[in-house]
């Protein structure tokens, strides 16, 4: 197969207090992982900012990052994440509520995408002492792409207009704050439902712009949406016969006032956005396989990307069961490499010590024509 590639995705499972779960990764994770030279550390004193953050707004974190640089012998300030964390990727996301899908569950699907040199590819299930256990995609090692927690909240993300970063390519954040990564693991960890949830992201510093999907068991579901600081949020529930049925977003504001700020887009994500709405509307109902088929389905009819290169290929597909506690993921978005099902309720079979390994493969395809074109959302 023409431009193929390989990779290894793993799955891990952890549990015990923060700082026993840091030192358990740092003999997990491959030696020296995300790890700067001292040339490159953070400053102390941002470093101590940044902990700040994380201390009121992601209990446990700090802890678990202690714990992680004593079992390799560094200094916090060396490790890439707090660098990364303290303030990238193009995705789409859709939650179901139980009217929408067969099995009167609530659904909440997304696919991942940006480029396999600056993923992970794995997935955690953690049991912090004290906190919710959780099941996720992680990113920069300790933070979170998505997840569900085991009271059946779940939560997804895409960035909402241009990535912020503190990379120079990257859109620059207009103040001190939280990546989404971050967020989106203190919500998993410290929250029971959307209720919970919604009351927390709110009091939130969230440098990162993020349309960020939150839903629970009981049927309550929230986009909310950061924009340099502003935000906004819609919100559902299917006991409200009135409400719509679902909610999706790809990389744009959806929200008022958020979209008048913000009034441009990438091509590509109001193509997803309309997709995403014609396969939901296409029948009264959707099951898990069909959800799985529209996930890999080519770009523009599904929302499976090839551009790898262009930092736009789909690392992952990922649907959620917030009530039977299931976390499905396809890696690279490619039936080749399957799908796997994680959950609760099964005990690992394997070395608790040693990741489940697979190997995934992929390859990359030039993007359409227009596809990263500007383009109005008026």
């Amino acid at each position: 197969m023409k431009n193929r590639r390989t990779t290894k995705a793993e799955y891990i499972e952890i549990s015990g207090s923060s700082y026993e779960i840091g030192k358990q990764m740092g003999k997990i994770l491959p030696q020296n992982t995300g790890v700067l030279s001292p040339d490159h550390a953070m400053p102390k004193v941002l470093l101590d900012e940044a902990f700040a953050l994380y201390d009121q707004f992601c209990p446990g974190l700090t802890d678990e990052l202690r714990g992680y640089a004593d079992a390799i012998g560094v200094e916090l300030v060396q490790l890439q994440f707090c660098s990364m964390t303290y303030l990238r990727p193009n995705c789409s996301e859709m939650v179901l509520m139980p009217s929408k899908t067969d099995n009167d569950h609530i659904l909440l699907a997304r696919s991942y995408e940006f480029a396999p040199q600056f993923e992970d590819f794995r997935v955690f299930k953690l049991s912090p002492r004290g906190k919710y256990a959780h099941i996720g995609g992680s990113i920069a090692d300790f933070g979170r792409s998505e997840g569900l927690n085991e009271k059946g909240l779940g939560i997804s993300m895409t960035s909402c207009g241009f990535p912020v970063s503190n990379q120079k390519e990257m859109r620059s954040p207009t103040f001190k704050g939280l990546q989404f990564w971050a967020v989106v693991r203190s919500l998993l960890e410290n929250c029971k439902d959307v209720g919970e949830a919604l009351d927390f992201v709110q009091r939130m510093p969230i440098a990162y712009n993020i349309n960020l999907l939150i839903a629970d068991a009981s049927g309550r579901a929230v986009l909310y949406e950061t924009l340099d600081g502003a935000s906004a949020y819609k919100e559902i529930h299917s006991g409200n016969h009135s409400d719509p049925k679902y909610l999706h977003a790809t990389n744009h504001p959806v929200l008022e006032p958020l979209r008048t700020a913000e009034p441009f887009a990438m091509k590509n994500s109001v193509v997803r956005y309309q997709t995403i709405n014609d396969f939901i509307e296409e029948t009264n109902q959707h099951n898990i396989e069909e959800i799985k088929a529209f996930l890999l389905s080519d770009y523009p009819q599904g929302l499976n990307c090839r551009g790898f290169d262009a930092f736009f290929g789909t690392i992952k597909s990922v649907i959620m069961d917030l009530n039977d506690l299931s976390f499905h993921i396809c890696w690279a978005g490619q039936e080749i490499n399957g799908w796997q099902k994680y959950d609760f309720k099964t005990v690992h079979s394997g070395d608790s010590d040693q990741p489940t390994t697979y190997e995934i493969e992929y390859y990359d395809e030039p993007t359409a024509s227009g596809f990263f074109d500007r383009v109005s959302l008026k």
